[in-house]
């Protein structure tokens, strides 16, 4: 029996977006290459610190602090700065969205406008808290969609879904667990 399709149909969120942002974060394994740079600069400084005097230790530990700051803020705060510039600068990403998959496509249809990206072009798709994201092979740092999960027509859908993107996909990842909303909105 074929797959039926799936129709989504919602108004896009910002904080839609945020989680998009915090889940490719998380699944790009930011944090942990940047704890393994965080740990290798860490032989220098002990290094230094010890054949230094008090002046240099100083230095070296307000140094080697504000690295680790840099890095929580990077691989944190600094995802909803990300997702609100890209809200703010790309204004499309506002208007209505509708999604249909399909088996032979991903038709996004917003504001007039229909892409459709073949199967083959999504690299995989994270299953976050309340969106998917399909992240495209096209360019592998920016490009992909985002499913919110209320544009269900039944939200008793959703394991149908799951089951329906890894049948279409490499690999479905779950996220769900760092990428929850910080300040989820009432469904519409």
């Amino acid at each position: 029996m074929p797959n039926p399709d799936f129709d989504l149909a919602w108004q896009p969120r910002i904080e839609d977006y945020r989680e998009a942002f915090a889940a490719r974060t998380q699944a790009s394994g930011a944090r942990t290459k940047l704890l393994v740079v965080f740990l290798i600069a860490a032989i220098p400084m002990v290094l230094l610190f010890l054949s230094a005097g008090l002046a240099a230790k100083i230095l070296v530990v307000s140094s080697y602090a504000a690295l680790g700051l840099l890095m929580v803020i990077i691989t944190g705060p600094a995802q909803i700065l990300f997702a609100d510039r890209f809200w703010r600068k790309y204004p499309l990403v506002q208007s209505a969205a509708r999604v249909r998959l399909t088996d032979n496509c991903i038709e996004n249809r917003v504001s007039g406008n229909t892409d459709r990206w073949r199967w083959d072009l999504v690299e995989d798709v994270l299953d976050a808290y309340s969106v998917f994201v399909v992240q495209l092979t096209v360019d592998r740092q920016r490009t992909f969609l985002l499913l919110a999960k209320r544009g269900l027509a039944d939200p008793a859908q959703l394991p149908a879904l799951r089951d329906y993107l890894a049948d279409h996909v490499p690999t479905v990842r779950n996220v769900q667990s760092e990428a929850a909303p910080t300040n989820p909105a009432p469904d519409e």
